[in-house]
């Protein structure tokens, strides 16, 4: 994958939103693209986030799920004495940097409005709130994303409204989802992700589906309940989209669980392959665990959809079995 440098930062462009404070910055291939930095301003490293981003990226770019662009950018010596503030104030060092390509025409008012309703119960939000859902031009993509978040463990999106946007078309509100980082239980690669990652592989192997969609599930649950989100199910971000999804023609998830199947081992390992080494922190071994992970989470998928439909976590859910097409073996090169 070709790797880009910066022309010009856009400073004055920089989003207030985002943990990482994206910086928007026009590359050596004309575009503008937003610049991502691992390091937080409140000192912490998120290790895996770059590593978690462009897997994601990739993964759902496979399965043709609405996303930006993804680049590698490398930040050279040069280019931090050329423009200070790149050091001083982004924390920027040399080395290369994940980014997305700036989208064009996106609503502003989606994040405002959720964190409106969601922290200030302001009078007639939820109401305004639900128009923008219903206008949504590509909602058969929702239920993509859902299963895509569910297959990385993407459960920050769930509560946290700065992770979708809204492209403004001729018929109305396009959906994109964005940001990666927090996927896999949390952008560190650290004992606990690990541990994560072995509990589940492991109980998939001795076939404990149920009781895994069931801890999943709670964990979900917990995760609202400590964003004072509970009254949403899964987070209002969640609640919003699912309420979009419908039963009434079948399984809508079936579809995209499908094209999860058919991806590969041996496409993962070449996605693996595209990420830059310094952002592989745990080497082969953290390669070889999200990849056991990977197609261990293919597995509980069917399960956990069809677990959340008996808890009600879905709304227009009819009742009975959803159905899914026979599972293909894919976990061959």
């Amino acid at each position: 994958m070709e790797t880009l440098s910066i022309e010009v930062p856009l400073f004055s462009q920089s989003p207030a939103q985002g943990i990482s404070h994206p910086l928007p910055v026009v590359a050596s291939d004309g575009n503008v693209y937003f610049l991502k930095n691992f390091k937080i301003s409140n000192g912490d490293v998120y290790d895996a986030m770059f590593f978690q981003e462009s897997l994601s990226i990739q993964l759902a770019q496979e399965l043709n799920i609405p996303v930006p662009d993804w680049a590698i950018i490398q930040v050279d010596i040069e280019t931090l004495n050329y423009f200070p503030e790149l050091q001083f104030q982004y924390k920027l060092e040399p080395g290369k940097y994940y980014a997305t390509k700036k989208i064009d025409n996106v609503a502003n008012d989606l994040i405002a409005l959720l964190n409106e309703e969601a922290i200030h119960r302001t009078r007639g939000a939820a109401q305004k709130l639900n128009n923008i859902f219903n206008k949504i031009t590509n909602k058969n993509d929702i239920p993509r994303i859902l299963l895509l978040d569910f297959w990385l463990s993407n459960i920050d999106r769930f509560t946290n409204s700065g992770n979708l946007i809204l492209k403004i078309d001729n018929l109305g509100n396009y959906l994109i989802a964005i940001d990666f980082g927090h996927c896999f239980f949390g952008p560190c690669w650290d004992k606990n992700t690990q541990d994560n990652f072995s509990e589940i592989i492991n109980a998939v192997k001795i076939g404990n589906i149920r009781q895994l969609s069931a801890n999943l599930t709670n964990a979900y649950l917990n995760l609202a309940n400590n964003h004072m989100q509970k009254e949403w199910k899964l987070g209002i971000v969640f609640d919003h989209l699912q309420k979009q999804i419908l039963f009434d023609n079948g399984n809508p998830f079936e579809p995209i669980m499908s094209k999860i199947n058919s991806i590969t081992t041996s496409q993962i390992i070449s996605m693996l392959n595209k990420i830059p080494a310094n952002w592989i922190v745990g080497g082969s071994d953290q390669k070889s665990l999200y990849l056991q992970y990977l197609n261990a989470q293919k597995i509980i998928l069917p399960d956990l959809i069809q677990y959340q439909a008996e808890q009600n976590i879905f709304t227009n859910f009819n009742g009975g079995s959803l159905e899914w097409q026979k599972e293909k073996n894919t976990n061959t090169q």
